[in-house]
C-alpha cells in the first residue's frame, strides 16, 4: 500500500519539521534504492525550471556550493517521497548583501523571458535594514511570491526584492504575498530553509501544470498559487512596502565592462537633461555627458549615458523601459570612480544637472560632443 505523503509534499509550512518529515519520508519509501526506481520511471529533463538566487558572489567560501548540493538533494528527496521527477535547477549568484543587484537581476530574468509558465525563480538577498536575530534566534525578514502576467513566479526575502516589480504593484497588475516559510533559527537560511522552499515551490506548481498559463487575470493567478497551502494569498504587500528607484538616480547594477546601470528609465529622463551637455556627480568625481540614443554613438575614451540591455521588458507600461547606463567606452568607468563593493551596498546616487549655461563654459563640452571627441572632464 502506498502511503499517502501529501501533507508533506504540499504542506501548510516550510520549516524544520516538515524538512525532518521530508527525510524521514524518503527513508520509509525505501531510500537510495527507492530514488533509483522512481529515476529509472520518469524522465530526467523537466519542464519547470527552478531558479535560485544567492549574494555570495565575489567570495571564494563554501556557501554556493552548499546551497547548490542541497538542492540537489532535496530533488532526490522530493522525487523518491513523491514519485514524480524533480524539476530542473539554475543557481545566480550576486554580489554579498546587494539588495539593489538583486532586485535587478530577479527582475530581468523574470519580466524579460521567452517562456513564463515553468519557472519559478527564488531571490535570497535580505537588505540587513532591519536588525536580524533581536530575540536571539537569529530571525529575519518575511519570503514573498507572486505571478506575472507572463506566467513566471517570482518569490524573494524582503519587499526591497520586489523593487523592479513595483511598476506592476502600483497599477494592479501583481499582488504579492506572504509565504509561510521558516526564517529564523538558523543563520544560514539560505542553506537551511530557503532551498526546501524553492523545490516544494517548484514541485506544486509542476503538479499544477494544467493550470499554469500566461496571461492569467490577476484573480485567476492569486486562486492559481492559492493551490499551495504555504502560501497565504489572503496578506498582500502593499506598494508603500516596496522601495521606489526611480525617483532619484542610483547605481543599481555594475556590468563586467564596468558600466554603471542606474534605477531610471529612458523614460524616467526630466526633460531639461535631453539635448544638452550634462554634469553627473558621483562619489565625489564629476564627469560631463550627452543622453544618447544608443551607447555606441560616444566615441572611444568617451562617456556616455544611454539605455542599456536591462529593462526590455513587454509588460512595462513605460514607452522605452530600458535602464539608463554610463559607461565610458572602451574603459571601466567604475574602475576610473573606484566604486567599491561597499558602495554598492550601501548605495551610490548619481547627480545629474545641466551643464552651466555660460558659453564659455558650454562651447568646449558642445564642439566636443558633436565632433564625436572624447568629453573633457573637470575635476
Amino acid at each position: 500500500m502506498t502511503t499517502d505523503y501529501s501533507q508533506l509534499l504540499n504542506p501548510a509550512a516550510v520549516n524544520a519539521a516538515l524538512i525532518a518529515g521530508l527525510r524521514a519520508a524518503y527513508q520509509e519509501a525505501g531510500g537510495l534504492e527507492a530514488a533509483f526506481r522512481t529515476a529509472s520511471a520518469n524522465p530526467a529533463w523537466s519542464p519547470v525550471t527552478a531558479t535560485y538566487i544567492s549574494d555570495n558572489g565575489g567570495y571564494a567560501d563554501l556557501a554556493k556550493a552548499e546551497i547548490q548540493a542541497r538542492l540537489r538533494n532535496i530533488d532526490v528527496i522530493l522525487a523518491t517521497v513523491s514519485g514524480k521527477a524533480p524539476t530542473q535547477n539554475e543557481y545566480h549568484d550576486i554580489p554579498a548583501q546587494d539588495w539593489r543587484a538583486g532586485a535587478l537581476d530577479l527582475a530581468q530574468l523574470a519580466r524579460d523571458t521567452v517562456r513564463g509558465p515553468g519557472n519559478a525563480i527564488f531571490i535570497n538577498c535580505a537588505p540587513r535594514l532591519k536588525q536580524r536575530g533581536i530575540n536571539g534566534n537569529n530571525g529575519g525578514e518575511d519570503v514573498y511570491v507572486g505571478q506575472l502576467e507572463n506566467g513566471t513566479v517570482v518569490s524573494g526575502v524582503s519587499e526591497h526584492s520586489f523593487a523592479f516589480f513595483r511598476d506592476l504593484v502600483v497599477e494592479g497588475r501583481l499582488e504579492l504575498y506572504r509565504v509561510n516559510v521558516q526564517t529564523e533559527g538558523s543563520q544560514f537560511r539560505s542553506r537551511d530553509f530557503f532551498p526546501w522552499f524553492s523545490k516544494l515551490l517548484a514541485h506544486n506548481l509542476a503538479q499544477q501544470a494544467t493550470g499554469w498559463r500566461e496571461n492569467l487575470s490577476v484573480a485567476e493567478r492569486r486562486d492559481f498559487l492559492a493551490r499551495l497551502n504555504f502560501i497565504d494569498t489572503t496578506y498582500t504587500v502593499p506598494a508603500a512596502h516596496i522601495p521606489d528607484l526611480t525617483q532619484e538616480p542610483t547605481v543599481v547594477r555594475v556590468d563586467t565592462h564596468g558600466n554603471l546601470k542606474l534605477s531610471i528609465s529612458r523614460s524616467d529622463v526630466r526633460p531639461e537633461w535631453l539635448d544638452t551637455p550634462l554634469i553627473i556627480h558621483i562619489q565625489g568625481e564629476r564627469i560631463e555627458a550627452l543622453i544618447r540614443s544608443n551607447m555606441f554613438d560616444a566615441g572611444s575614451g568617451q562617456q556616455g549615458i544611454a539605455p542599456g540591455s536591462s529593462g526590455h521588458w513587454p509588460d512595462s507600461s513605460k514607452m522605452d523601459p530600458r535602464f539608463l547606463e554610463i559607461a565610458t567606452i572602451g574603459s571601466s568607468l567604475r574602475d576610473r570612480l573606484k566604486i567599491s563593493d561597499q558602495d554598492l551596498k550601501q548605495g551610490v546616487e548619481v547627480i545629474i544637472q545641466p551643464a552651466p549655461l555660460s558659453a564659455q563654459d558650454n562651447r568646449p563640452v558642445a564642439a566636443a560632443l558633436t565632433a564625436g571627441l572624447p568629453v573633457p572632464v573637470r575635476t
